[in-house]
């Protein structure tokens, strides 16, 4: 029997919640290094990334040596209760970091506004992914509508997760974008 979307995200939530935080720190690492040495973030001149909430994979060390590549990093700003917009950071500075109601930590408002391009790679966050790409975000839709009204042609969507929160029972509706790519511990799977 099929899961529905509620019911899915409690079990995901569940499975990130028992992971221990060294765990979660390995798996961290292991997840930007195979990034990093992937053809998607090579050609990729723009990363639109995001700074991890909670028990979530960080992309902190990706963020780091991307901007030591020279790559264009841009994060995610939650500007109202349905709106996201990403952006620009030129270097590495925690300490500007403003966190916003939710406790998420996010690029200053001040940070420039990024327009996506082509060869962008865009790191979605989710709860779980399919092997197909389907994705279980946290239930507020920011990244749907983000990429509904912004996805652009020769964009590359990576998810990004652990093994353990990997299944093949992903409910979706029309309007979930799928990503292209998920990334994990142990490796990129491509549908």
């Amino acid at each position: 029997m099929a899961m529905t979307k509620k019911e899915c995200r409690s079990w995901f939530r569940q499975e990130w919640a028992g992971m221990a935080e060294a765990d979660l720190a390995e798996i961290s690492e292991r997840v930007c290094r195979q990034i990093l040495t992937s053809p998607q973030w090579d050609s990729a001149n723009g990363i639109l990334a995001y700074l991890s909430f909670g028990k979530e994979i960080s992309l902190d060390n990706l963020i780091i040596e991307s901007l030591k590549a020279g790559k264009t990093i841009a994060l995610p700003l939650i500007e109202s209760k349905t709106e996201m917009t990403f952006r620009m950071i030129s270097s590495w500075k925690p300490e500007e970091f403003i966190i916003n109601p939710w406790g998420i930590r996010e690029p200053s408002t001040d940070a420039p506004e990024y327009k996506l391009k082509s060869g962008d790679l865009i790191l979605v966050p989710g709860l779980g992914f399919s092997g197909e790409g389907k994705r279980i975000g946290r239930g507020g839709g920011y990244y749907d509508r983000f990429l509904a009204k912004n996805i652009s042609m020769g964009t590359f969507l990576m998810g990004i997760t652990c093994n353990s929160c990997l299944s093949d029972h992903i409910p979706v509706v029309d309007h979930d974008i799928p990503v292209q790519s998920v990334c994990t511990e142990t490796g990129i799977i491509s549908p």
